[in-house]
């Protein structure tokens, strides 16, 4: 930059020795004007004006040297650009210095960038004494701290496509700001726009207070798909997770499910265990219309049903009816033995009749 400054002034000397300059030796300098102005920049600044009456609008560079800057965020100077002809706002852009803290110990300072916009150039980039670097505003929070705080409006855009590009906003991935006021609301979101339209996002919702956010997840035109509520709890296809870890609304497909259970049903072989009859049972189901322990359909169909429980009380039942058809095969072995013993002694017998 310093290098494009000293060629600038070298052909600005040149320019200077064919027109009318201003080279007092307590005031401003003016090179092609005796009148040197510094219009918004005012003040006891000391600067030198460049002026070039060959353009239709008199377009002008300025350098301002601020004299006892020591205050915070006191100009030290600027370079700026001017339109003098223009009727309203003159300024178009400037580069500045300011202090900070104070100046009178060691020098500490930040960089500016103003633009004007039918107005008064106000800042719009600011690199802060610590290096952290500001985009629309002019307090810099972090080493790159974007956008001036704004509701309903696209604050960033992290990328583009050339398909849909010319299209409303565009096809791009960003960061798009809303009213904060709803509970439950959308503050944030990362939006992925396709010709403009909303196609997918990562929203992030505030909670009812400072804390207690959650985060959603949409797809297709901006439909909530999956969200993590504030607890952790997961829901798909559903916003209601009440005290579930993952609430799915439809089906799951999976190739394998392992479910932990700390309580199992190999107390059945405990030879304690009093093994119901099965005239208990039948009456039990004759009064019911279910098995003992196993919930009723009109359970199921309020509460659900606890999968890992649930194969728990199958096992159960596969189990005490294991136990049945054991006592019911030493019965039947019994039953056998007595029979065969009747049937020998029946052709004992029969072999001494016929004798």
């Amino acid at each position: 930059m310093k290098y494009t400054l000293l060629l600038a002034l070298i052909g600005l000397i040149n320019i200077a020795k064919a027109q009318t300059n201003s080279f007092p030796p307590n005031n401003s300098a003016g090179i092609g004007t005796q009148n040197p102005q510094f219009y918004y920049h005012g003040g006891d600044n000391l600067g030198m004006e460049i002026f070039n009456v060959k353009t239709s609008s008199n377009s002008q560079a300025h350098l301002v040297l601020s004299t006892g800057a020591t205050a915070n965020i006191g100009s030290v100077g600027t370079l700026s650009w001017m339109t003098p002809n223009s009727t309203g706002n003159k300024g178009v852009a400037y580069i500045g210095a300011w202090t900070r803290t104070d100046a009178t110990t060691n020098a500490s300072g930040d960089l500016v960038f103003a633009t004007a916009n039918a107005s008064t150039p106000t800042v719009k980039m600011r690199i802060a004494a610590a290096g952290n670097v500001a985009i629309g505003n002019e307090d810099p929070r972090a080493l790159l701290d974007v956008t001036t705080p704004l509701t309903n409006t696209t604050t960033s855009v992290l990328g583009r496509l050339p398909e849909g590009n010319s299209v409303d906003g565009g096809t791009y991935l960003g960061v798009q700001t809303y009213n904060s006021s709803p509970v439950s609301g959308i503050s944030f979101a990362l939006e992925h726009k396709f010709y403009g339209s909303l196609n997918s996002a990562i929203n992030f919702h505030r909670g009812g207070n400072i804390n207690g956010g959650f985060i959603s997840f949409s797809t297709s035109t901006g439909i909530e798909r999956m969200r993590i509520d504030a607890l952790g709890n997961v829901g798909i296809g559903t916003t209601v997770t009440s005290d579930c870890k993952l609430a799915v609304e439809g089906t799951i497909g999976a190739r394998k499910i392992r479910v932990t259970q700390a309580a199992w049903a190999d107390f059945v072989f405990d030879k304690n265990y009093q093994l119901p009859s099965l005239q208990e049972i039948k009456n039990y189901i004759a009064a019911n219309k279910h098995l003992p322990d196993v919930p009723s359909a009109t359970e199921v169909a309020k509460d659900g049903q606890d999968l890992g429980e649930m194969n728990r009380i199958l096992l159960q039942k596969v189990e005490e009816l294991t136990l049945h058809l054991i006592n019911e095969h030493d019965r039947n072995e019994k039953m056998q033995a007595q029979i065969d013993a009747l049937q020998r002694e029946m052709k004992s017998v029969k072999k001494a009749d016929n004798k």
